[in-house]
């Protein structure tokens, strides 16, 4: 390993090649070398560069894996979603929890706990486009089956619990409209709803985010 004013330079022993990183690549590789997991690599790029925590998860994803490839890296391997029947009880198991939960200790014990989860302080790697769009996809389903119509606040509140065991932050939102009255809930990822349509982002006011 070389550094330069550009990045580092590495020499492939197996192979003999030679390979060139940008300041970033190698700053990556050296925490990665130093046994720091992708997740803590993504919260200190995140900081230092101000850049959104999804995007700075998806970059040292894509490098650690480009590095792994090339052998110069031990790969941690993706952790795979359970099968979707599996995706489909853990669903349905949130959307009754909500309903337990909020008789024996009232929603306001719910969102606390949402809002208190360590996921909005701890970010995962491994928040992967296919994953999210299956975990959602599912979680519609769950809520088509449930015995009862779920509402939109304990439909979302089960997709966030949901999405972030497998690791993918999120954020619960509830919005509003004054007049006519108008309320509702969703989910973001990113800043981006990812269970409902994009149009309640722009024509409601958040009142509330877990």
């Amino acid at each position: 390993m070389s550094e330069h004013e550009d990045g580092t330079a590495f020499l492939q022993i197996k192979t003999g090649q030679v390979f060139l990183a940008n300041r970033m690549a190698a700053k990556i590789w050296q925490s990665a070398a130093q046994g720091k997991t992708a997740s803590e690599i993504a919260a200190q790029i995140s900081q230092e560069c101000d850049v959104a925590i999804g995007a700075a998860s998806r970059n040292v994803a894509g490098i650690l894996s480009a590095f792994a490839h090339q052998g110069m890296l031990k790969s941690e391997g993706r952790p795979r979603l359970p099968h979707r029947f599996v995706l489909l009880g853990e669903a349905l198991w949130e959307l009754f929890r909500y309903d337990v939960e909020t008789v024996l200790f009232g929603f306001d014990k719910v969102y606390r706990t949402l809002s208190e989860s360590e996921w909005r302080k701890e970010h995962a790697a491994c928040n992967h486009k296919d994953d999210l769009e299956q975990i959602v996809r599912v979680a519609s389903i769950a809520v088509s089956l449930y015995w009862k119509p779920a509402k939109c606040l304990q439909a979302s509140i089960a997709v966030a619990r949901q999405l972030r065991k497998h690791g993918i932050p999120c954020q619960l939102v509830i919005g509003y409209r004054p007049a006519p009255f108008f309320g509702h809930a969703w989910v973001e990822v990113d800043g981006k709803i990812v269970n409902d349509y994009q149009g309640f982002a722009r024509h409601l006011q958040v009142l509330a985010k877990a």
